[in-house]
């Protein structure tokens, strides 16, 4: 129960700072905590991560009703740390014209180097929200570090977002690749930057 504790108001506020615009922002690593948060509790996360279509770009246009909505996909890491102890997560957030209802149970699927890995969470029920622009959710995803070491270490990373209502896929791109690494770097390996194994 504590991980809930813990990654659902950084969750929460992950998604505030990941809100999709027309133009991709610039993958960055965040300090998400602040001074409302426990103390000896801090969080990290990649957000603004907007991953790629497959066939490049980043957004689709798609037309309804003589409106043209944007759909993107952006999918960070968070780590939360409180002393010694550290908890991982995957977050992903989902902007577009129509809800996918990321439900309960396994919604996030991910192609690593062609091996297929099936992620379950808690679903986007408590993290749905309406704009002009259309509909945006998110999710996250307890995962162990091994997993973002090897996302970090990929050649190829694929995405499906699959919810009742519908799916999503897109792809890693360098940017991608890039962030995830300094990630693993930074919270994971403790690597600093340049330094061999």
């Amino acid at each position: 129960m504590k991980t809930l504790l813990v990654l659902g108001p950084l969750a929460l506020s992950f998604a505030l700072c990941s809100c999709s615009s027309m133009l991709p922002p610039q993958a960055e690593i965040t300090k998400l905590s602040d001074e409302f948060s426990r103390p000896g509790e801090t969080a990290y996360g990649i957000v603004g991560n907007t991953l790629e279509k497959e066939k490049g770009g980043t957004s689709d246009l798609v037309e309804q009703g003589g409106i043209i909505y944007s759909r993107s996909v952006d999918l960070g890491a968070i780590c939360a740390e409180a002393g010694e102890s550290r908890i991982y997560s995957l977050h992903a957030h989902y902007g577009g014209p129509d809800w996918l209802f990321l439900e309960p149970g396994e919604s996030l699927i991910l192609l690593v180097d062609g091996e297929r890995v099936g992620l379950s969470g808690e679903g986007s029920v408590d993290h749905r929200s309406t704009h002009a622009g259309g509909v945006s959710e998110s999710a996250s995803f307890a995962v162990p570090p091994e997993l973002l070491v090897k996302i970090a270490g990929a050649k190829e990373v694929k995405v499906k977002l699959q919810g009742s209502s519908g799916s999503i896929q897109r792809r890693f791109g360098k940017e991608n690749l890039k962030i995830f690494g300094e990630f693993v770097r930074r919270f994971i390996t403790r690597e600093e930057p340049g330094q061999d194994k």
